[in-house]
């Protein structure tokens, strides 16, 4: 069944809710738990059985997009993904085109329905119940909506890096069926929200929902494709696609070249009108929806959900999900609970065995937390190399929801928790890291205290600093003892 449709992932978004990580890194290659932010939708592809996806980016970042998958299928460990065979189209850099702009480019290399899927989504929902919906009911749209465990759109107070505000989705549903689709924003400029006539009458009792969540995620039959590139009106497909064949509903044909009614192929007209004669031909436009209602939240399991589904939209979500991977990288990877949390067992566990002064010393430090708030930490022994080639060095404590990297090194006294942590990093004696993620090739000085910091690759932090939430760009030096918080301003906070 899944030959039967198109994935196309959209990767070509500036990644403003990002910044300042996107003014160096190419959004789809940015790192979740160590793993390509674009890889895990690819993976969930190959997994699902596709054949094969299409991957629309911009020119400058063909290249890197390439190198980071090739790299990450190599890599050894739980955190090795398998991805399904991909081409990518490009777009020019400049370009300031939306989705639909981008999807009408190419849209002469579809030739069946396509499923379009975001290059930030985190998702381990069968994509096989979504492509049940759409062919039992005969959709010409079918869309995704998730109810999260918590409000994704609202702003922590006391989260000094919630500076961009993702705006609400207001849908109207009749059981699985869409009849409104809107913005909060765009629903307080209209006043009112409105259904056709004709849309009303045959809807009966439509259900306004407020808490539910649009990963964009979205199958369109060949025909809406067709449109998108005849009519170049339509530029971004959730706020001009879904909304039009949303109100279209129901509507009766118009007598005009481009009606959306003469883009159906005959044959769907013929086999409405011969097969299911009840069925009224201006019910030829049906846009459906799989409604998960409850979902797990970005960095903590729900209790009531089977399923984790979000995008990875603003610097806020892409700590927080860094922050929680721990909790679903074995449903969203395919790899037993055993092996993923293989890593942090190598680093709890010295090769080198430790004498007993040495073991005394171990778990009378076992006895303090040094996160402050009473998770289990775990003291590593005598200095020696794991498997994995990760350096560990006696009483350095690493919480069990931390990844490290290969060939990452814990001095002694140095401690880490909620975070992650890449490649050939170096974390000085001494030093505590608090919910953190540090990229690779990252050198921290002793005595450092490090809290809700993101650190680029490359960048050296030296000793004595005092950092937290904030952004170290990459190859940056922060001199000795800097001191640096990040604050609320206007716009999303800048590199150091």
């Amino acid at each position: 069944m899944t030959s039967s449709f198109q994935p196309v992932v959209l990767a070509a978004g500036l990644g403003q809710g990002l910044q300042p990580l996107t003014k160096t890194y190419c959004k789809a290659t940015l790192p979740i738990a160590n793993v390509p932010m674009i890889s895990y939708v690819l993976h969930l592809l190959n997994r699902e059985g596709f054949p094969d996806a299409i991957i629309i980016c911009r020119e400058s970042h063909e290249d890197r997009i390439k190198a980071t998958l090739t790299a990450s299928s190599e890599k050894k460990g739980p955190t090795k993904t398998s991805i399904v065979p991909y081409t990518i189209e490009t777009i020019p850099d400049d370009s300031t085109m939306g989705t639909a702009d981008a999807l009408r480019l190419f849209a002469s290399k579809i030739q069946k329905d396509v499923l379009l899927l975001p290059c930030d989504l985190i998702c381990n929902v069968p994509f096989s119940r979504l492509l049940d919906v759409h062919r039992l009911r005969d959709a010409s749209l079918t869309m995704l909506l998730a109810r999260p465990s918590r409000d994704i759109t609202a702003k922590k107070k006391t989260q000094h890096r919630a500076t961009y505000q993702l705006d609400r989705d207001i849908i109207g549903l009749a059981d699985d069926r869409v009849f409104i689709m809107t913005s909060e924003t765009s629903a307080i400029e209209k006043t009112a929200l409105q259904v056709s006539q004709h849309a009303g009458t045959q809807a009966g009792t439509i259900t306004i929902r407020r808490d539910l969540e649009d990963p964009h995620v979205y199958i369109l039959k060949k025909w809406v494709v067709d449109m998108i590139a005849d009519r170049d009106l339509l530029s971004s497909i959730k706020d001009d696609l879904v909304p039009y064949l949303v109100s279209k509903q129901f509507a009766p044909p118009r007598k005009h070249s481009k009606d959306i009614y003469n883009y159906i192929p005959a044959s769907e007209t013929a086999r409405y009108a011969g097969i299911v004669p009840s069925v009224k031909l201006d019910d030829r436009i049906r846009c459906h929806a799989l409604v998960l209602e409850n979902v797990h939240g970005l960095n903590r399991p729900s209790p009531t959900a089977n399923f984790c589904c979000t995008r990875v939209r603003t610097l806020e979500q892409y700590m927080e999900i860094n922050h929680g991977m721990h909790n679903f990288l074995q449903d969203l990877l395919d790899v037993p609970e055993e092996q993923v949390q293989e890593l942090q067992a190598d680093l709890r566990t010295a090769l080198v065995t430790p004498n007993k002064q040495q073991q005394q010393h171990g778990d009378d430090d076992d006895d303090d937390d040094a996160s402050g708030d009473g998770s289990k930490q775990a003291a590593t022994g005598a200095e020696g190399t794991t498997p994995r080639g990760i350096t560990v060095a006696k009483v350095a404590k690493v919480s069990k929801d931390v990844f490290v990297g290969v060939g990452s090194r814990a001095e002694p006294g140095a401690t880490m928790h909620s975070c992650v942590i890449g490649d050939d990093c170096t974390i000085g004696e001494g030093t505590a890291i608090r919910g953190c993620v540090i990229m690779n090739n990252v050198s921290i000085g002793r005595n450092c205290l490090l809290t809700n910091v993101c650190v680029c690759d490359n960048a050296r932090i030296e000793s004595n600093s005092r950092l937290s939430n904030c952004n170290v760009a990459p190859g940056h030096v922060v001199k000795p003892g800097t001191i640096r918080q990040g604050t609320v301003t206007g716009s999303a906070p800048s590199f150091i």
